[in-house]
This record gives C-alpha cells, sequence and structure tokens, in this order.
C-alpha cells in the first residue's frame, strides 16, 4: 500500500465508502502488507490534519510532516513495534513514543498496547517513575494498527551490569537507586482499577499458582519452539527435564505484589546526572504474582562465572551480561540485596532458598527464549547471540539443576525426572 494510498485514504472525510477503505487498512496491517513504517506515516498526516490534537503537549495543531523526524526502536524480536518521534520547530524538540500491536494474526493480545497503556496510566497516578501517557487509539482504522502515545524519557539505558565509563560513585548510585525501585514496585499498594485490570488476565491465590503459571508458560514456549525433528538430542531433553521438576515444585509462600516480570537495566532510564532511575518501561508482561520472581531475575546479573566450566567462546559474551566482582562501586549480591531489604522494611525481605528456585525459573525462562531463537526462521535473533545459543542452552541447563539442589526440591522430584 503506497504512501499516497494512505494519504488519500485518511484525509478525504467525505469520499464515499470510506468504511470499506479503512477496512483495506487494517487487512493489510494484519496480512503484513503495510508495515509499521507505514502506518507511522499515516500518523503524521493525522496530526497535520489535526484529527489527533497533541497540542496540550506542545505540539501545535497545524504541524506539518516535515517537521517531525522518526526513529525505529523496534529492536527485539517480537517486541511491539516501537518508534520515536521528534518535533524539531519551536517550542521545540518535543519527543514521544508510538507503540503499535505488531502485525500478523498469530498475534497474542496478552501483549496488547491497550494493556500497556492501561498499566502505565495507572502507575503513573500512583507516582511510580513511569513515562507519561499522551493518547490511545483502539480504532485500527485509523492507522491501521491499535497504538498509543507516550512522552520520550531522555536519560541512559546501560546494556552491561559492570557499567562501563562509570566511576566508582557513580556505580554506586545506580545500583542504589536500582534496590530502591525495586522495593518501591513490589511495596506498591496496587490501586484498585490496576488490581482489577492484572486480575483480568491473571489471579493468583497462592505463590504455588504463580510459579506453575510461570514455568508452564515458558515450557510452552520450549515445546512451540522445537526442533521440528522432535526431542531427539540430550541437551533438549535435558532442558525438558528441568522445566519438567519445576513443575513440581511446591514453594513456601512468598510475597504477592507488583513485579514487572522484564525488570532489567535494559528497561530502566537513568538520569545521565544524578544516575538515579527516571523511567521504568515496557510494562507490557506485568502482573500480580510472587515479587521473587523480579528479584531472581536481578540476582541473575551476579552469578559468578568463574566458578563454572564455561568454554573461553562464551566468556567475552557472559562478560557484557554477568557483572565482574572485581570491578569498583559494584556491590556484591548480598550487599544489593540488603540494600533491596533496607528499602522493603525488612532486616532480610528474602529467603536464600526461594531466590535459588527464581533463579532456576529464570533459567528455564532464558532456556525458551533462545530456544526460540535458536530455530527462529526468519533470523529475528540478536546478532550478538547468533552462534551461541546452544551453549548458552546447556549452561543454563546445568546453572539451572544447580540452584533448583540448593532450592530444597524435594527429592523424590530429582529422581522421578532424572535425565
Amino acid at each position: 500500500l503506497a504512501y499516497h494510498d494512505i494519504y488519500t485514504i485518511l484525509t478525504r472525510k467525505a469520499m464515499a465508502g470510506k468504511e470499506i477503505l479503512n477496512k483495506r487498512i487494517i487487512d493489510k496491517y494484519w496480512s503484513g502488507e503495510l508495515t509499521p513504517k507505514q502506518c507511522i506515516a499515516a500518523l503524521l498526516v493525522l496530526i497535520e490534519s489535526g484529527d489527533i490534537d497533541l497540542s496540550q503537549h506542545k505540539i501545535p495543531n497545524n504541524a506539518k510532516q516535515k517537521d517531525f523526524e522518526w526513529e525505529d526502536l523496534s529492536s527485539r524480536a517480537h517486541a511491539n513495534p516501537t518508534f520515536k518521534i521528534t518535533y524539531k520547530p519551536w517550542p521545540g524538540p518535543v519527543k514521544f513514543l508510538v507503540k503499535m500491536n505488531p502485525p500478523g494474526k498469530e498475534y497474542e493480545l496478552h501483549y496488547g498496547v491497550n494493556f500497556e497503556f492501561a498499566v502505565i496510566s495507572c502507575l503513573h497516578e500512583a507516582k511510580l517513575p513511569v513515562p507519561k501517557p499522551w493518547h490511545y487509539e483502539s480504532r485500527d482504522a485509523v492507522i491501521g494498527a491499535e497504538f498509543f502515545i507516550m512522552e520520550y524519557i531522555e536519560g541512559k539505558v546501560f546494556s552491561n551490569p559492570n557499567l562501563p565509563g562509570l566511576k566508582s560513585h557513580e556505580r554506586q548510585k545506580v545500583y542504589a537507586s536500582l534496590a530502591e525501585i525495586a522495593a518501591r514496585i513490589h511495596k506498591l499498594r496496587v490501586p484498585s482499577a490496576l488490581q482489577e485490570l492484572l486480575w483480568e488476565r491473571n489471579k493468583f491465590e497462592t505463590t504455588r499458582d504463580f510459579w506453575l503459571w510461570d514455568i508452564e508458560n515458558w515450557l510452552r514456549n520450549f515445546d512451540d519452539a522445537g526442533d521440528p525433528r522432535g526431542y531427539s538430542d540430550q541437551l533438549q531433553l535435558m532442558c525438558r527435564a528441568l522445566m519438567q521438576k519445576l513443575r513440581s515444585v511446591t514453594p513456601p509462600q512468598g510475597k504477592i505484589g507488583l513485579i514487572h516480570r522484564d525488570f532489567s537495566f535494559n528497561n530502566i532510564v537513568f538520569d545521565d546526572k544524578t544516575f538515579e532511575v527516571k523511567a521504568v518501561v515496557d510494562w507490557e508482561m506485568c502482573c500480580i504474582g510472587d515479587t521473587y520472581a523480579d528479584l531472581a531475575y536481578l540476582a541473575m546479573m551476579f552469578l559468578p562465572i568463574d566458578q563454572l566450566n564455561i568454554q573461553n567462546e562464551l566468556k567475552p559474551l557472559l562478560n557484557k551480561m554477568i557483572i565482574d566482582p572485581t570491578v569498583p562501586g559494584i556491590p556484591s549480591e548480598h550487599e544489593f540485596l540488603r540494600m533491596y531489604s533496607n528499602h522493603i522494611g525488612g532486616a532480610r525481605a528474602y529467603s536464600d532458598k526461594m531466590l535459588s528456585l527464581g533463579k532456576a525459573s529464570v533459567c528455564a525462562r532464558f532456556i525458551s527464549i533462545f530456544q526460540s531463537a535458536r530455530y527462529d526462521k526468519e533470523q529475528h535473533a540478536s546478532e550478538f547471540l547468533r552462534g551461541y545459543y546452544s551453549t548458552l542452552i546447556e549452561l543454563l541447563t546445568k546453572v539451572g539443576n544447580d540452584f533448583l539442589k540448593t532450592s530444597g526440591v524435594p527429592q523424590r522430584y530429582q529422581q522421578h525426572y532424572n535425565y
């Protein structure tokens, strides 16, 4: 669908059969013929025509398409298409993000932008550091896809937990702020509107309900992404055995609260001067669940790789993902968890056994993700990781089993699912 076709369809107000033409846009998008970039072009047409009013955000209704620049931020496989748009003239520059549902009929609705917009709207009202939501559009026919607009947060997103380029005291500030915001999220008294929204997706009465749901998700994803030849190799059998063991666990009752479920440096924006958290982003996977899920996800950064039998080819890769304890200014795992506990309000707000169980579950999660990338025919896989997936899956399976043993899983399950 050419750009001038989009312009014609969206701007002729009195065109006969307008709804039929709008349906054409939706069909084109869902069939993959209309790309997210073409939808952004259509959005700029609507801003220029005044059909989408952003004047309260310092973008005048008479803004022209040529006044905008846009950048595609959709770098992760299967993520919702995300674009940064900059309005350049005075009183700009004004920057904002547009996030839309991805094309394709295989799209799963529980990652819908309508859910994330509702979540960040509630969290913004609750004074948590999230981008301010601007506009939500549920009508697919407007630009061809459901989307929302939110403010763009200027700041620093760290990709390496060792924080290269920072000084020792700056690293200390980053980790202190990280522990503080994790505790704020987990302590939040969830607003009733947000609670109802999250319970519409999943309602967990116990910690056991949450962990079973979580591991079932990753097991299903692992099975769906498996080798088309079946589970013929030993590695896949080992992976599945780990996940089956995790399904058998009955953990003690943990703390149920709001969890992000993808809480890592990649989804946190820091102030590049004070090194405090400015915003936590990407809330599409959040739920009310066991707060150990977020805590274990963070604690995996402290994996002691020097104690593991790691192949030399993996060491340069893991050095960008795992904390080097010799880097000045970065706390140990124990020190980081103590900072978290102080903000939660307890001398020790975590259990080593539950943390080990959470880490085993995180291993299963990444095994599932790497399995998808390993057999991804469309090659959405990260260039950074491509070629390492089998080795990483093998390492995570070993580490996951080690964590499971230290979590106190009953021995009969260990024997029953022995591989």
